[in-house]
C-alpha cells in the first residue's frame, strides 16, 4: 500500500476591525489631564518614546507579501481562508516529513 502524504497546518488570524486613533498617545490630552501644569511641549520632550510620531508602516499588502514570502521560504503553502467572528483565518500547510527526512533537511540547512 502506498504511503499517503501527511500534512502539518499553520493558522494565522487577521483582525478585520479598523484601528482607532483613540489609543494613540496625545501630549495635549495628557497636558489637559494635569490641568495645564505640564505643557504638551514639555510632555512630548520628556517622553519622546511615548509621544513621538511613529514611522509610517508598510502598506498592508506589502506586509502580507513579506509574511507570505517568509512562510513560503519555510515550505508553507497557503491553502484557504475562512471568517470566524471578526477575524479572517489564513490556513497554511506543508508536508509533514518523516523523522529521517527531517534530520537530513536539518543537516542540509546547517
Amino acid at each position: 500500500m502506498k504511503d499517503r502524504k501527511k500534512w502539518e497546518y499553520h493558522v494565522i488570524h487577521l483582525n478585520l476591525e479598523k484601528n482607532s486613533d483613540k489609543n494613540t498617545p496625545n501630549p495635549t490630552i495628557a497636558s489637559n489631564k494635569f490641568k495645564g501644569a505640564l505643557s504638551s511641549e514639555f510632555i512630548k520632550k520628556e517622553f519622546p518614546k511615548n509621544y513621538s510620531t511613529p514611522p509610517k508602516p508598510l502598506h498592508p499588502a506589502a506586509q502580507l507579501a513579506n509574511f507570505f514570502n517568509k512562510l513560503g521560504s519555510e515550505g508553507w503553502e497557503f491553502t484557504e481562508t475562512f471568517e470566524l467572528d471578526k477575524m479572517l483565518m489564513l490556513v497554511f500547510r506543508r508536508e509533514l516529513l518523516s523523522e529521517t527526512k527531517k534530520e537530513i533537511e536539518t543537516k542540509k540547512e546547517s
